[in-house]
Formats: structure tokens, sequence, C-alpha cells
């Protein structure tokens, strides 16, 4: 699960678990803290918009049930307030391996012909169970 990392900041320190799975509220504070729209949501973390990351700490604290003021947050020295999505998981797009030639050794669940692990981007969908107007559901994602 993605993580949001709070150092140096009165008595927020700490690690705190932040589910993507968003709801009305959610998206309304990350709309009154940074602005952003729940479908530009990945657009604005692939900026690196601070105000984004604010948000989302933010809402990682409130889940969590620490007691804060926003204004906190945003009095942070910059770099300490850190958002990590290295746990979520990546799906990968390529065709399975297949085993035509027996003489191939075994990749070891690399996705490389050297065997070793690749690095590829991590895709994010973040789905709001709500109906946009037009009654389809808000979803905003990055590839």
């Amino acid at each position: 699960m993605p993580n949001v990392t709070i150092a140096n900041l009165y008595n927020l320190d700490g690690e705190y678990p932040l589910d993507l799975t968003f709801t009305h509220r959610d998206f309304r504070d990350i709309k009154k803290i940074a602005g952003v729209r729940a479908n530009e949501v990945m657009d604005a973390l692939n900026a690196g918009d601070m105000d984004i990351i604010v948000a989302l700490a933010a809402i990682a604290l409130r889940r969590s049930g620490k007691t804060f003021d926003v204004e906190q947050l945003w009095d942070a020295e910059a770099g300490n307030i850190t958002l990590d999505l290295t746990d979520q998981e990546v799906e990968d797009a390529s065709p399975p391996p297949t085993s035509n030639d027996e003489d191939e050794p075994a990749q070891n669940g690399s996705n490389s012909p050297s065997g070793q692990p690749t690095s590829e981007p991590t895709e994010l969908s973040l789905v709001s169970e709500s109906p946009s107007p037009s009654g389809t559901p808000v979803q905003a994602s990055s590839a």
C-alpha cells in the first residue's frame, strides 16, 4: 500500500498508509487543498505538484485519526512530506513468455532476456465509486 511519510513536523512525524480508493470527501479535500479535480490527480502527481502531496498527506493523517491543521503541512520544509507509491502492484503488460525452445533457461520471474528484473513504471488507476453528472464513473489514470 502506498504511504505518506512526514518528518520534522511537530507531533506528526511518521509513516501513514494511503489507500488510493478515494471517497467524495477525499476528492473534495483534494480540490480544496490542491485545486485539483478528481480526473487531474494523476497528472498533478506526475508533474510533481506539491499541493497534491499536501492534500494526500492531509487525507492520510485524517484517516489515521491524527489531529492536525493543514497549515502545519504547508509550513513543513520542502522534502519533509513524501509520497511513496512503490508498493503499488505493477501489472506486466508484456505477453507471457513462450516455452517453444526447451534449450532456453528459465528466467526466474524476470521480464528480460538477461534474467535481470526489469524496471517498468507503475500504472495507477484512481476510481471514484460515485457517478459523474453523466452517470459514468469518474476515473483518473496514468499510462
